[in-house]
């Protein structure tokens, strides 16, 4: 390989890592939401719950 394409190679790598990232960082923001939606949904049920049988 010469000097260009070594260049190149590490190029490319650089920005299949940055993509990977990206796509990480996107990934753990979903679960995030997800997981705090799904909180909010098991409170909220928790809470009607009690106030059906509290009267």
């Amino acid at each position: 390989m010469t000097a260009k394409q070594v260049g190149a190679a590490a190029e490319a790598d650089a920005q299949k890592a940055k993509a990977s990232a990206s796509i990480t960082m996107l990934a753990t923001s979903l679960w995030v939401v997800v997981g705090a939606l799904l909180s909010y949904g098991v409170i909220q049920t928790v809470l009607k719950a009690a106030q059906l049988f509290n009267g």
